[in-house]
């Protein structure tokens, strides 16, 4: 399983290197590096890990495996107070067709049997969702059961949409608690107190951050430049070396293995002394 301490500063460097390895031949950007547990259709390959260099916009694919850790991982706020949605569901509903309906026309197209969606999509007891539209975040709270937060900077152009979302909210309830009786109109969005990040690239890596720690009594640490990109660094080692990583054994043997010349040298040793331990042998035996 690799190993169970605490990675060194220059191991977690050559985790780091041998993941982002710069090569333009297929094969190896094809390479399969992270393969998530008993989940076939979520894997990454090293040329979507490049999407985690400074300044880049991240893969949905990353997006899905850190939720997928988030709600498997054993942390208290995971397994007690909050279940992530995969993106998928409000990407799916949140296009243009279904926004002009509902504005012009009232016409509302949410949740429909045609999705297959059933109570195995959201599969905690204690379910509080975070949902991800094209990197903006919404919570929203089962036992209270007030207005939808957006973990978002307010966006004037957006009331439509978080409106909208409101009323996929209330169709996500429906489908967990079957008795869950509707308020007709969908909930309200309030905007949560959020820092704003400083770059256009970065919204991905703050909304996973705001996953991890945000409540509502909570304040959001503000991230510079130099701490995003320290941040896409550590995912890059905690994926390649998560438990939940299939592959995380090659990680280790292949960022840490000798360069070859090494290991051909190491292994004529060994032959040569086994050669010679077998003369001795043979000369004692002989002697016998």
């Amino acid at each position: 399983m690799g190993p169970t301490r605490e990675l060194t500063a220059d191991e977690q460097k050559k985790i780091y290197n041998w993941v982002m390895k710069d090569s333009k031949e297929d094969g190896v950007q094809k390479e399969v590096i992270a393969k998530f547990h008993q989940c076939r259709n979520l894997f990454l390959l090293r040329m979507e890990f490049r999407y985690l260099k400074p300044r880049k916009w991240i893969t949905s694919s990353i997006i899905n495996w850190k939720i997928k850790e988030f709600n498997n991982s054993k942390l208290p706020r995971f397994t007690n107070e909050f279940y992530c949605v995969q993106y998928g569901i409000l990407d799916t509903l949140l296009i243009d067709r279904n926004l002009i309906a509902y504005q012009t026309r009232g016409e509302y197209f949410g949740m429909n049997p045609n999705l297959g969606l059933d109570k195995e999509d959201f599969d905690k007891e204690k379910w509080q969702q975070d949902n991800v539209c094209h990197w903006y975040l919404y919570a929203f709270n089962i036992v209270k059961r007030n207005d939808v937060i957006g973990l978002n900077v307010f966006d004037d152009k957006r009331k439509m949409v978080d409106l909208y979302v409101g009323k996929i909210v209330e169709d996500m309830l429906k489908i967990v608690f079957p008795t869950y009786d509707r308020i007709g109109f969908g909930f309200q969005c309030c905007y949560a107190k959020v820092p704003k990040q400083p770059n256009n690239d970065d919204c991905s890596i703050c909304m996973l951050k705001f996953m991890e720690s945000w409540t509502e009594d909570s304040n959001i640490q503000e991230y510079n430049n130099e701490q995003l990109n320290d941040i896409r660094r550590k995912f890059v080692i905690e994926i390649a070396t998560s438990r939940f990583n299939t592959h995380r054994i090659a990680a280790f043997q292949k960022s840490f293995e000798l360069p070859q010349r090494r290991i051909n040298q190491i292994g004529k040793r060994r032959r040569k002394l086994k050669r010679h331990l077998q003369h001795l042998a043979h000369k004692k035996l002989l002697r016998g």
